[in-house]
Order: C-alpha cells, then structure tokens, then sequence
C-alpha cells in the first residue's frame, strides 16, 4: 500500500513537471512558483512588456497577477484565450444575461491577445485585467456586495414567535451545492439533481412569473449548466469566474469565496431557531389576530434577483447578502409577509379556491373597465412591495423620501398613460421601472405604510391586508388629510386626478 501511495504520488509529481516544463519552453518562465513582480521585469525582452507588467501591477494584487498568469500559462493551446468569447456567449445563451446591467465583458474573440509567447502572455493579462477592473466598476455601482464583512452572527434578544405561527429556515439547497465545489469536476445528472431542489425550482419560477426579464430565461437544465461550469477548474472556466462574479448566473462568486460562503451557510444553521423566531415575532406584528401561519423559506442563488415568493415557498439569494446577516432577515422577514399576502389578501370571486395563488391572482380584480383593471395592479403592487419592505426593514441609510417621491411622480404618469394616452405599454414601462432592482415603488409604499402605521399602530396593517390596496390607499388619504403642510413634502400628495381615481375605484371595490 505505501509502494501505491508512492507511486501515486510520483504520477502527479510528473503530470506537474510536465505542465510547468511546457510553461517554461513557451514563456521561459516558471508561472507555478512564486515569483515576484521584480522577476517579471527581469524575464521581459523589451520596454514594451516592462511598461505593460507596471500597468498589470496597478491593476492587480500580486495573489491576482500569480492566479491570472498562472492560468493563463497552463492553456494547452494558447489560442484556446479566444474560447472565452464563446463562454460568454453560451451564458447568454443559456439565460445568463446581465442584460445591460453592466456592459458586455468581451466585445468580440479577435480582441483578446493570443498568449504564445513571454511579452503576449503579459499582454493577455492586462487585457484580461483591465476588462475585470472595469466590470467590477459598474457592479459597485450597483447593490451588490463584492465584499465579506468577515464578522460574527450578530448577538440578538430572544424573541419567542407564536405557536401558531411557525418558519422553517432551509439551507439544504446551498449545502448541496457547497458540498459538489469541494470536486473537480460533476456530472450534468448530479448538477440536475441539485438544480431540481424546491429552492431553485421555485426562484426558476418566479424567474419566469416576472414578466419583464426578456428570453432566453434560465431554466432548470441551465442552471445545472451553470452549475457544472462553475465547478470546473480548468484554466478557462478559471479564469471566466475571476473576471466577474457574476458569471455562471453568480456561481462564479461561490467558486472564489467557497470557505467564506461555508462559513456563512454553517453560521445560519447554528443560529437557524433564532431566526426562526425572530422573523415570525416581527412578521406577528402585522398580521390578522388568531391565525394560522406557517412557511418555509429557502437560501439559493441566482443572477440579478435578491428574494423571491413563489406559488409553494418563498426564498433569497445568497450573493447579494453574503455574511450581512442583518440584510438577511430583512429579507427573510419581506419575503416571508409576502407568503402571507399571497394566502390573506382579498382576491377576485373567481379566484377564491384557487390554491396554489399567485401574486397575478392578487392585482386580477375584475373591474368592468380595462383602464380600472389595469391601474389597480399598479396600485395593488405598490401597496404589496411597500408594505412587505416596512414589515421587512430597509437600509438606514436609504433615502425613502426622495425615492418615494419618485415613486409618486412615476404613479401619476402611470394615470396619464393608462387614462388619457390611452397607452398601456408606456404604463407597463413606467411599472417596470418602478418595480425593477427595489425601485422607487418600494419606497412610496414604504413611506405610505410608515404614516398609516404612525397614526394607527401596527395592527391596522394586518386589517388592511384583508381589505385590499384601495383601503390602504385611502387610509393613506385619511393621514394626509390630517397632517399639515410641513409635515409630508408636497410631491408625496397625489394629484387631484389622480385621487378621484383611487376614491372611485374604492367605491366599486367595496361595492363588488
């Protein structure tokens, strides 16, 4: 057995040697140990490549260069850098998009210097780094956290959730796939397996059930695509994960953090009665008195979508909290009062035995004109987005009122396209932008659930969420009415149109 062992690890040893050696006859250069920059300049022939290393090293830590040129060199075929292209266009393909989020990270293959010798390979690299740094610019400006805070579950008071009111936290799905990064390599039945768990099946759902993200959308066969890519460690799919977290529909950012998000997924099972009870406690406080409530919510990962409430369960999105445990039960807590929207908030006659609902269930009221129907879905997600993000919390350091504001503004364009432009794609237009990436719509609906709850306590919310959007509204109505000038900011009032609008629609809702 020791002659085996030995013999083991005399094959790797040569398999190395090998790669290296193919390295060094082609860069003259050994890009496995660790070299310094000082060693670079010294191997460069010309002043071209001596000023190209200085650049790389503005741009790169010395761990980034090493990764980066360490990849690069362990190519088979140094033309192979060209394939890149082709990866970002089967993640497009496959429903991996940023769908001008962020700029495309290649603009075509022939841009991408080939590596064939010391001076191309530096080349390459500065190529390569100067794409990354650009892309990672336009994601901080972004919501996205590129960063771990790398600190402890935070200490909270014990908080005892009613017994009629039971969560259970999820995380099978992440320690799943956790569990296949440890590998080499997976097999596409293993990756199906794993994309088939409730938690990414239902985020594919809601994925689809948007109605604003445009095809291809990603399905369960892509995200096992995604899956098996990440995995991978050859140099190729090395170096695609490094230049964005992003891509493989954010697996990416697993592959390079695995021990932080470890860290992460094994902290939440620790602590996962705690917060159990902590969102159901707080989820108590705005709910109908004597109910029955019971959910289950899940942690995955997905490209561009932070939480999720689907037809059988409701979940978030790794990525965009990381270790921010704080956010976290925001977002449980939001996603979770959205499960109970979906079971109390009052629906359409024909669609009061429909089970599982859907949030469309929610805005399909069947009032006699198209222009009335069409306007209360806006009003009604208003109403469900806000108030889910006050129940939920928000960052202290958003600015609700102003984004509120423009929430309001957009509502009342929405009125003028809907009723006196006739056009209901301008609407849907102006809807997606209040409603995409936690818009402006969040925070009017936040701001409005903030006043009622001001002057009528917490459990006026949990009445309103059995009589509907309108009532909301008109409670909101009510608070204006009583403030005075210097308390709300004028734009925050609706305009008079626009309020005969609401008080009409009240009148037919409670009619019907």
């Amino acid at each position: 057995m020791p002659r085996l062992k030995f013999l083991f690890i005399l094959f790797l040893t040569l398999i190395f040697a090998v790669s290296c050696s193919d390295s060094n006859r082609i860069y003259h250069f050994n890009f496995h140990k660790k070299w310094h920059w000082t060693d670079l300049e010294k191997n460069a022939g010309d002043p071209r490549t001596r000023q190209e290393i200085r650049q790389l090293k503005e741009l790169l830590s010395i761990d980034d260069a090493r990764f980066l040129l360490r990849e690069i060199s362990e190519l088979h075929n140094p033309a192979q850098i060209k394939n890149l292209y082709g990866i970002q266009h089967l993640q497009k393909k496959l429903g991996g998009d940023f769908y001008g989020v962020i700029p495309d990270q290649l603009d075509t293959a022939d841009t991408i210097p080939v590596p064939d010798n010391f001076g191309s390979l530096i080349r390459s690299a500065l190529f390569l780094a100067q794409k990354r740094a650009g892309t990672l610019a336009a994601i901080e400006k972004t919501p996205y956290p590129l960063n771990f805070k790398n600190g402890d579950f935070p200490e909270m008071e014990a908080v005892q959730s009613p017994a009629s009111m039971k969560l259970e936290l999820d995380l099978s799905g992440m320690e799943a796939l956790l569990k296949v990064f440890q590998k080499d390599t997976v097999q596409f039945e293993e990756a199906m397996r794993i994309a088939g768990l409730p938690v990414f099946t239902e985020m594919l759902k809601h994925r689809r059930n948007l109605g604003y993200i445009p095809e291809p959308i990603a399905n369960e066969e892509s995200l096992a695509r995604f899956i098996q890519y990440s995995v991978s460690r050859k140099p190729l799919a090395m170096i695609w994960k490094w230049m964005n977290p992003w891509n493989y529909f954010n697996l990416a950012d697993i592959s390079l953090n695995l021990e932080k998000y470890e860290k992460t997924i094994n902290s939440l099972q620790k602590h996962k009665q705690q917060i159990e009870n902590e969102v159901m406690g707080r989820i108590a406080l705005f709910a109908p008195d004597s109910i029955q409530f019971q959910e289950q919510f899940g942690i995955g990962v997905n490209w561009g979508i932070r939480g999720w409430a689907a037809e059988k369960t409701s979940g978030m999105n790794i990525v965009y909290f990381k270790d921010d445990y704080s956010r976290m039960l925001q977002t449980i807590t939001h996603e979770i009062y959205h499960r109970l929207q979906l079971r109390e908030y009052p629906v359409d006659d024909s669609l009061k035995e429909k089970s599982p609902r859907t949030f469309e269930d929610l805005y399909a009221y069947r009032f006699p004109g198209k222009k009335d129907r069409r306007f209360y879905q806006t009003l009604t997600l208003i109403y469900l987005e806000g108030s889910a993000s006050y129940v939920g919390g928000i960052d202290s350091s958003r600015n609700v009122v102003q984004h509120a504001a423009e929430g309001m503004n957009l509502l009342n364009e929405i009125y003028r396209q809907i009723y006196v432009k006739n056009d209901f794609d301008a609407a849907e237009r102006l809807e997606n932008q209040g409603l995409r990436s936690n818009g402006p719509f969040y925070d009017l609906g936040y701001f409005m659930t903030e006043k009622i709850v001001a002057a009528g306590g917490t459990k006026k919310m949990g009445n309103l969420l059995r009589r509907g959007s309108m009532e909301f509204f008109m409670e909101y109505n009510k608070f204006l009415n009583a403030a005075s000038n210097d308390t709300i900011p004028e734009i925050l009032y609706p305009k008079g149109s626009l309020v005969k609008k609401l008080e009409d629609l009240y009148g037919l809702f409670r009619r019907n």
